[in-house]
């Protein structure tokens, strides 16, 4: 709980942050096309907040493997082992116990998880990235806008999206 109460403000200001970066256009847009709000969360709020739920996980994945001192202070790892995590558990076995072996690899475990899940979340940001086009700065200003393709909208309709054009669709 002590974890999760000093997280969550980080949490809330970088979702609130990615929230308040939205194109209102893009959202008058979907309201002028007849999307209504389950729509508009699943095709326009949730693409838009995959970038900032990809930081704040890896963010937090890597700070709660290196949680130490709130378990130490509060309950030694107890009741039991309930709340013991990989920092805790290396502690004990280098310290407590003397054996540097088996502290030394849950300290590679706990690297190699690090990596992992960085890496795996980087390149979803990166593929995300990737998706949109080049940034809305490369646009040339002296074409034609496109013209705005609701995918909730049914049957065919003219995909705006172009290299051109980011974030169109």
């Amino acid at each position: 709980i002590i974890v999760s109460w000093q997280w969550l403000p980080f949490a809330t200001l970088i979702f609130i942050t990615a929230l308040q970066s939205m194109d209102r256009e893009q959202l008058e847009a979907s309201r002028m096309d007849g999307a209504n709000y389950l729509q508009q969360l699943r095709y326009l709020y949730i693409p838009h907040l995959g970038r900032s739920v990809a930081v704040v996980v890896m963010i937090e994945m890597i700070f709660l493997l290196s949680v130490f001192a709130e378990i130490y202070t509060t309950t030694g790892g107890g009741p039991g082992d309930a709340s013991t995590n990989v920092a805790f558990l290396i502690f004990k076995q280098a310290l407590l116990n003397f054996d540097a072996g088996v502290a030394s690899a849950g300290a590679l475990f706990a690297v190699l998880l690090a990596n992992i899940a960085a890496i795996f979340l980087i390149r979803m940001v990166g593929k995300n990235l990737d998706k949109y086009g080049p940034p809305p700065w490369h646009v040339n200003p002296l074409s034609p806008p496109p013209t705005w393709c609701a995918p909730w909208q049914p049957g065919p309709w003219p995909c705006c999206c172009s290299s051109r054009w980011a974030g169109c669709c």
